[in-house]
């Protein structure tokens, strides 16, 4: 089974849905790569404060298996 890295990068979101009226929303990404055999998760740092428009610039990377893909 040959082992493909798979590189992405969270940039920022708009648009989000305020939640929190009395105080600010701290804000993260999860991101979640399925396959036959497993699913791996990984989250952002929360972004305190980051309102309705975060930023993080946040680089992830995920391995797959080249003949499932």
């Amino acid at each position: 089974m040959e082992q493909r890295p798979l590189e992405l990068t969270v940039v920022s979101a708009e648009g989000l849905k305020k939640v929190k009226h009395l105080s600010k929303m701290d804000v993260y990404v999860v991101v979640k790569v399925s396959g036959e055999e497993s699913t791996t998760e990984q989250k952002t740092p929360v972004h305190k404060d980051g309102g309705t428009s975060p930023k993080w610039n946040h680089p992830m990377v995920f391995s797959f298996n080249v003949s499932l893909a």
